[in-house]
Order: structure tokens, then C-alpha cells, then sequence
């Protein structure tokens, strides 16, 4: 008995043994399987590593498996992104709620806006914020708060074409500095080397040189374009202040603008150029060697250095002694989504700033991009213009990082071509332009969730009534419905709702992540909206003027090539038809060489017969004639074989009686062909006027609006206010107003149109 209980108790022992040996490697494996965790990285392709050909993923594999080694129990997983297609998924991650822990790229405003990124501040050591450069710290700050952790950065640079400054005499400024009263007086030494006859500032006696184009500077002020903005900011000046208040009509800016007045006075920059772009500033100095300094992003070092050879110098923006240069910065990096589990942002956190330390900086040398960290030193040492840059780019400032900035920008851009094209004063533009920005910068940026769940309870919607309406016709025996449920459901999804969407966001104050209730307001806005008016005239001009001439050249067209026989008739057919199936892009391009203010056809045919050149694109007197002269002289091509097909329906008895009675070949057009064709002419006119309003392509291409919103077009006007404003419904009350107005007119044509023809034999 005795025995049986020491068995017992020792098998109890035994059995309480194994259960904490159970117990412990159970809670061992379960703390084990808590250390395990798993980030997930999204990156794109950056560099090719030293014995690489194809894998441009191979550095940031290389860091991750350091960074897994140095962090046991932690794996990275890395999705590979392309260039193409990258951001958006990225974007659609984000907002349907599957995104990665970590993601590159500039300051994320969309997904800052969705309270989506974690703000870096409290992970960033006092070390880690004293080794970046201010400037790419604040290109991620939002508010007061830094959102991601910058990695390398360019910029915008000021060019000198050395050769020229050498021809001249002029010495490059001392270190590559100079204040703007030095710069004005070197740039007016070249300009009296190139330009001879200048003997006085604003001097008329110029000489072939600058009538081909020949300038000290070459400026130019575009949307979406900061390279020349750090001219205007030279006395202090700003368009955005500290306090994120409008600041472009303070006095040190707008001295800035009168600066830039006076160099134009002086002929040290061409007098068009609030009307020039950046690629014709571009190809002025790199590619022409007509300018002595311009502007441009640091993509100009590697394509001056191979593409066109180039003796040039990299220097500072003109600035206040003691001031920083200023040159706008692009900075990008890697920044951390919002997670519950705080232990995964920390790592995170640490991984961003492991990928970012000055160390793994220098592997930047492979990307031609510059570090973000003091630490990383200059990468560039051999290199004397990316140390120049270097330097530079270490006093760089960021643009306003704000959703909104594009406006701003558009309206900022816009004041400042009509201030330097002589429109306005520089203190009547700004002021107007401010009284838009305080506008904008009124309206709160919100969320954009509720928009997409929006849409994603209709497709919900569509799927459900699709699915009961087989469900129905298999009940009902009408099994042949269930063939027309696909298509009907797809038009319904993808035609109209987005047209019942578009009519009703005409209707409310919708703009991306502000919707509002129903109101008439986006009418009155579009009514009070200046650009909006002059676009509404603009296009019933063109309109007006291209429509019957491109109906009348068509007429006169067809007439000729009717009359011809066989294969002669079949080669002209041709010959005006085939111009009009090329890409108007393409057209477009080509009218811009013939508008070229220096070296376009019309420009040098106008020098070669002893003319003054004009200023096609630039000058905002002629821009928009330019315009309507590339859309009268294009092709007739469709039209033509419209009039074509309608002259064989002609009975042929009706000419020979006209030719018994005498009458010539103009007779005969004028009362026969032309009356009988009177049907066509009704139809041509009308397609035609309802194509001349919606004009956009040629416009977008030739001008974008400019130079001073002198060519903007109703088109276009919708264009940027919904995708460059994100104000959908103004843009949509617009879109609504020029499809009644394509309405009325189409049936005002039709009413004065109802006489029918009817050929007797």
C-alpha cells in the first residue's frame, strides 16, 4: 500500500515535470513568435550595384538583409514597384487600407490629409535633426510636424556659359556668389559684348545679334516650374510666409518683380519673357549657346556634360550678403504608415532611419543625387560642378508643402507673366492674385475616404441588382435576359453614374475631400471667375474665325479634286486626307518650331525680308491669333471627303443645262454646287462648331493659357480647375454651361437651317 502511494506521488512529480517543461517551451515559443515580426517595405527600381545589368533593387536587398542581421527576430519583405505604375497603386493601397509599413517618395500630402503617416518627430533624436539640412527637414514638414525621414535631394541650379563671360571680359562671381546689384552688372557687360549697338539701357539700336535671340539671361515663369523663382526672391521676399499666410504682395517680393522689370528694360533678359517656356530658355543656352545664364534642375550637369558640350560654371541665385542663395529643393525619402501596434512603427522608425543614415547616404554617387545628412559628407569630391551643386543645394529652401500649392502656384505664375508682359503693375498683379490665394488657403483640405466608399457602395450596389436580375430571369423563364445583364450593368457603372455624378456635382460644393450641399454657388463662382470669362470669349472668337474657314477651305477643296479623273483624283484625295490622321500632339509640336521667337520659320522668314521678329506664343497680343492660325491650317482631310461624296450625289444634267445656257465653271459652282450642298455645309457647320468648342489639345500644348491667361479656353479652364485645383464642382458647373451653350447653338444652326435639298433628275 505504502509503495503504491510513493509510485503515485512519484508519478505526479514526473507528470507536473513534464507539464512545466511543456509550459515553458510553449511561452518560450509563444515570446519567440511575438519577437517574430514582419515589415513590409514598398520601393522602387534606383540604381544598378557594380556587376549588375538589370536588378536595380540590389542596394536596398543588400540593406535590408543588414538591417535583419542587426534586428534578430524582425524580417523585411520588399515589394517591387515600377515607375509607371508605382504611385498609383501605392494611392490605392492607401486609401483601401492595405498599405506597407514603409513607402518612398516626397512629402505624402494625400495620405497626411488621410491621417494615414506617422509624424517622425518623437522617433528623430536631437543627433539625427542637427545632421539634416534644414532645408530637406522642412520639405517633409506639414504643419508643424516632420513626416518622413528625407534621403537624398536635388534641385534647381543657375547656370554661366563660360566661354561667353570669357568672350566678354567678365569675371564668374567669386566663389560662385553675388549679391543682385553684382549680377545686374556683370549681366549688363555681356549684354553690351553681345549686343554691340546697346550703348544705353533700353537702347533701340540692336543689332542682328539680339534680333537672333542673343541675351544675358534667359527667364522663364511656368506652373509646376520653381527654377527662377529664387530671382524674385532675392531681396527676402516670399509668396508663402512662416505662418502659411499669403506673402507675395510684401514688399521685399515685389521688389523682386521690379528687379526682374528692370533687367527686361535693360535688355539683359529677352522683354517677352513672361511669355517663354522652360524648353525654349533650354535649347536658347545648351543647345544654341544664344544665352550666358539660365536656369535649370540639376539634370542640366549630366546633359551639358555628354548630350551638348558645354563650357559652364554652377553658381548661387543672386541673394542679400550673408542670405542663402535659395534654390528650391526636390527632397525625397522614405516615410512610416500609422499602425495600432506601436511596437511595429518603432521598428519601422528604425528602419527608415537606418536606410537614411549618412553612411548608406554616400551609395547615392551610383543615383546622381545628392545626401540629405551633413554626415555623408560630399560624395562628389572629383567632381567640380556636383560639388559646386553641393554647396548650393546646402542653402536650399522647399516650396509651401500643402495640397493646395498648385493653386497657388497657377495663380502666383499667372500674376507674375502679366506683371513682366506689362499687363499690370507688379503691385496690382500680386494683389489680385493674393485676394485668389487667401481664397484658397481659406478652404481646408479634407479626407477623401467617404468619396471612395462612395463609389464603392454603388459598384456594390451594381453587383447586387445584377446578380438578383439573373436570379429573376432564370425564376421568370427568361433565361435569355441573363445575355444583356453584363453589358447593361457595365454601361450603368462606368456611363451613367459617372454622368449622373458629374451633373450633380455641378450642383454642390464639392471639392476633393470637402463635400458640401446642393447650391447654385458654382455657377456664380464660374460667372466672377476672371480666367473663366476670357476663356468663354476666347472660344467664340475661334470658334467664330476657324469654323466656316476650315468649312470654306474644305468646299474649295473638294470642288478642285471632283473635277480631276483616275489616279490624279485618287492622289490629292489622299494628299489633303492623310495630314489629318496625325496625332495633333504631334501637329503641335511642329507648330511650335514654326512659332519659335528665334528660330522658328516665320520668325526667320520675317529677319531674312528685313522684318522685326514676333513674338507668336510669347507676346499675349498675338498669342491667341497664333492659336487660331494653326486651327484654320490644318488639314480638311475628313471634311473634304464629306463635300466629296455629296458633289457625286449632284445629278450630272443639271451642269450640262447650266453649259447650254452659257454658264462658266464659277457660275456652276457658285449656283449649283453650292446651294446643292447646303445639307452638308448645315452638318459640317455644326459638328464643327461643337469640335471648336471643346478646343483643348492644341491650346494645352501651344500656350497651356498663357502668356498671361491671353489663350485660355473654356476646355481648358475645366481641365485645371478639376485636375489641377481638385475644385470638381466649379469644374463640373463649367463643363454643364458649355454643353448648354453647345446646345443652343446647334439648335439655333439647325433652325435657320431647315431648308431640305432634294435632287431631281
Amino acid at each position: 500500500m505504502k509503495e503504491s502511494s510513493v509510485c503515485t506521488h512519484r508519478q505526479a512529480l514526473w507528470q507536473l515535470l513534464l507539464i512545466s517543461v511543456l509550459a515553458t517551451l510553449l511561452n518560450g515559443s509563444a515570446i519567440f513568435a511575438a519577437e517574430e515580426m514582419t515589415l513590409k517595405i514598398w520601393d522602387f527600381p534606383r540604381w544598378l550595384e557594380p556587376g549588375q545589368t538589370t536588378d536595380r533593387f540590389t542596394w536596398m536587398t543588400r540593406k535590408i538583409k543588414d538591417f535583419e542581421a542587426q534586428n534578430p527576430g524582425v524580417k523585411v519583405e520588399l515589394t517591387k514597384l515600377t515607375w509607371q505604375r508605382g504611385h498609383e497603386k501605392l494611392k490605392i493601397a492607401a486609401v483601401s487600407g492595405n498599405y506597407p509599413d514603409i513607402a518612398p517618395g516626397v512629402v505624402p500630402l494625400l495620405f497626411i490629409r488621410e491621417n494615414l503617416i506617422e509624424p517622425v518627430d518623437e522617433y528623430m533624436s536631437e543627433e539625427d535633426r542637427a545632421d539634416f539640412f534644414p532645408g530637406t527637414l522642412k520639405s517633409f514638414q506639414v504643419k508643424g510636424k516632420t513626416y518622413g525621414w528625407p534621403w537624398y535631394m536635388g534641385g534647381q541650379l543657375l547656370y554661366l556659359n563660360a566661354d561667353i563671360f570669357a568672350s566678354a571680359g567678365v569675371e564668374l562671381p567669386a566663389e560662385g556668389r553675388w549679391t543682385p546689384d553684382e549680377f545686374t552688372q556683370k549681366m549688363h557687360q555681356i549684354m553690351l559684348y553681345l549686343n554691340p549697338g546697346e550703348h544705353a539701357p533700353g537702347g533701340a539700336n540692336a543689332n542682328n545679334s539680339q534680333n537672333q535671340g542673343h541675351y544675358a539671361l534667359g527667364l522663364y515663369f511656368q506652373k509646376d516650374e520653381t527654377a527662377n523663382l529664387p530671382f524674385l526672391m532675392s531681396f527676402g521676399g516670399s509668396i508663402i510666409d512662416g505662418d502659411g499666410k499669403f506673402a507675395g504682395d510684401s514688399e521685399e517680393f515685389l521688389k523682386g518683380i521690379k528687379w526682374i522689370n528692370q533687367l527686361r528694360e535693360m535688355r539683359i533678359i529677352p522683354p517677352d519673357s513672361g511669355g517663354r517656356s522652360a524648353n525654349d530658355i533650354w535649347t536658347a543656352f545648351a543647345r544654341e549657346k544664344r544665352l550666358a545664364a539660365g536656369a535649370f534642375g540639376l539634370w542640366g550637369i549630366k546633359a551639358m556634360n555628354s548630350k551638348f558640350p558645354t563650357n559652364f560654371e554652377v553658381v548661387h541665385y543672386p541673394a542679400q550678403p550673408g542670405k542663402p542663395s535659395g534654390s528650391f529643393l526636390g527632397t525625397s525619402g522614405f516615410y512610416v504608415f500609422k499602425n495600432p501596434d506601436q511596437n511595429r512603427v518603432k521598428m519601422a522608425m528604425q528602419l527608415a532611419r537606418f536606410l537614411t543614415i549618412g553612411e548608406n547616404q554616400r551609395d547615392l554617387v551610383h543615383y546622381t543625387q545628392f545626401p540629405t545628412r551633413k554626415s555623408a559628407g560630399n560624395i562628389y569630391a572629383d567632381d567640380r560642378h556636383m560639388t559646386a551643386a553641393w554647396q548650393i543645394f546646402q542653402e536650399g529652401q522647399s516650396v509651401f508643402a500643402d495640397s493646395r500649392w498648385p493653386q497657388i502656384d497657377e495663380e502666383v505664375t499667372s500674376a507674375i507673366q502679366q506683371s513682366l508682359l506689362g499687363k499690370f503693375d507688379p503691385l496690382t498683379a500680386m494683389r489680385e492674385s493674393g485676394t485668389r490665394v487667401n481664397r484658397v488657403l481659406s478652404v481646408e483640405s479634407g479626407s477623401i475616404s467617404e468619396d471612395v466608399s462612395k463609389s464603392s457602395h454603388f459598384a456594390s450596389v451594381i453587383a447586387i441588382i445584377s446578380i438578383l436580375a439573373m436570379v429573376f430571369a432564370l425564376l421568370s423563364r427568361q433565361a435569355h435576359l441573363i445575355m444583356i445583364v453584363p453589358a447593361v450593368s457595365l454601361t450603368g457603372l462606368f456611363l451613367f453614374y459617372p454622368l449622373a455624378d458629374a451633373l450633380l456635382l455641378a450642383f454642390r460644393d464639392y471639392r476633393i475631400g470637402e463635400v458640401g450641399g446642393y447650391t447654385l454657388e458654382n455657377f456664380l463662382r464660374a460667372w466672377n471667375d476672371p480666367r473663366f470669362i476670357l476663356a468663354c470669349k476666347n472660344t467664340m472668337f475661334y470658334s467664330f474665325l476657324v469654323v466656316p474657314a476650315n468649312v470654306f477651305t474644305a468646299l474649295v477643296v473638294a470642288s478642285l479634286i471632283h473635277g480631276l479623273q483616275g489616279r490624279t483624283k485618287s492622289f490629292f484625295r489622299a494628299a489633303y486626307y492623310l495630314p489629318g490622321v496625325a496625332s495633333v500632339v504631334v501637329l503641335t509640336m511642329v507648330w511650335r518650331w514654326l512659332f519659335n521667337t528665334e528660330v522658328g520659320l516665320f520668325n526667320s522668314t520675317l529677319r531674312w525680308f528685313g522684318m522685326q521678329p514676333v513674338g507668336w506664343l510669347t507676346d499675349p497680343a498675338v498669342a491667341f491669333f497664333s492659336v487660331i492660325i494653326s486651327g484654320i491650317l490644318k488639314s480638311p482631310g475628313g471634311s473634304m471627303l464629306i463635300y466629296l461624296a455629296s458633289m457625286s450625289n449632284i445629278p450630272h444634267s443639271l451642269y450640262e443645262a447650266a453649259d447650254l445656257e452659257g454658264a462658266g465653271p464659277f457660275k456652276k459652282w457658285w449656283h449649283i454646287t453650292v446651294p446643292l450642298l447646303g445639307g452638308t455645309t448645315t452638318f459640317l457647320m455644326i459638328t464643327g462648331v461643337i469640335a471648336a468648342l471643346q478646343v483643348f489639345a492644341q491650346v494645352l500644348m501651344l500656350t497651356d493659357g498663357g502668356p498671361g491667361n491671353s489663350t485660355q479656353v473654356v476646355v481648358l479652364r475645366v481641365y485645371t480647375s478639376a485636375f489641377r485645383d481638385f475644385d470638381f464642382g466649379l469644374s463640373s458647373a463649367m463643363a454643364l454651361i458649355l454643353f448648354a451653350a453647345i446646345m443652343v447653338i446647334t439648335v439655333i444652326q439647325r433652325r435657320f437651317s431647315r431648308r431640305e435639298v432634294e435632287y431631281l433628275a
